[in-house]
């Protein structure tokens, strides 16, 4: 079965998970950052195996769409 991947731009896609430096980088964070952030729970993760932790695509660009929304919606308030 074809692994659907999100589009993040003409010819671009990001796989269904990253690791949490990747994720990090995307948002650009640091890898000490990205770890804290999963730590408090901002960004989120799922766990494979006992050790390993990776971060959904689409939670990934869930918890952007929310960070941009509500500046948005401010935005066009303003106007």
């Amino acid at each position: 079965m074809p692994v659907n991947k999100p589009d993040i731009g003409p010819g671009r896609t990001l796989p269904p998970t990253l690791s949490i430096e990747e994720a990090g980088r995307l948002l650009g964070y640091g890898r000490d950052a990205a770890y804290a952030a999963v730590r408090a729970g901002v960004l989120p993760t799922i766990r494979i195996g006992k050790r390993k932790r990776r971060v959904p695509t689409h939670l990934l660009l869930e918890l952007l769409d929310r960070a941009v929304q509500p500046e948005f919606e401010e935005s066009a308030e303003d106007s």
